[in-house]
């Protein structure tokens, strides 16, 4: 009974049933999904690093795999700072996605520039509303 009440408890998170699950108002007041489509979109743009261009050399699977190791080892984040876009390419680090704070934020790029030195990092962190 108990896995039962477990697979349903993650279903309904999963579905967002539920109160405050379906999204959120930006400022002007206007709707907005509670997903990140907007920024996945802008994200695509001509030259934007992503995950698939990504370099696939060992040194940056490295960075970027010891980079995510402490971000996530880091309990003081939130759930957002834990998955941010980590994107490395000749040794250079894209950092993208939302965190909760300035903290947040400095506290990653801190992490990225351990492993590959400030000039090496690109921060396009934005702090959620």
């Amino acid at each position: 009974m108990r896995t039962r009440t477990c697979i349903i408890g993650a279903l309904v998170l999963a579905l967002g049933v539920g109160a405050g699950c379906t999204g959120s108002k930006d400022e002007d007041g206007a709707r907005r999904a509670a997903d990140n489509t907007g920024v996945n979109e802008r994200d695509r743009a001509a030259g934007a690093p992503t995950a698939q261009s990504a370099g696939m050399g060992k040194s940056d699977v490295d960075i970027m795999a010891s980079i995510r190791k402490r971000v996530v080892a880091d309990d003081s984040l939130s759930t957002n700072a834990h998955n941010v876009k980590i994107v490395a390419a000749d040794g250079t680090v894209h950092l993208k996605g939302p965190v909760a704070s300035g903290t947040e934020r400095a506290t990653i790029v801190r992490i990225a520039t351990d492993e590959v030195g400030a000039k090496n990092v690109v921060d396009e962190l934005e702090i959620a509303p």
